[in-house]
């Protein structure tokens, strides 16, 4: 699950201009 977490965090610093949250929060949901 840290390998999930450390890979959005990284694509947050990737993309600072966007609005991820709801992506990201995507991205969990299918994880879990």
């Amino acid at each position: 699950a840290m390998k999930i977490v450390e890979d959005l965090l990284l694509i947050v610093k990737e993309y600072p201009n966007e609005k991820p949250d709801t992506s990201i929060l995507d991205l969990i949901n299918e994880q879990f």
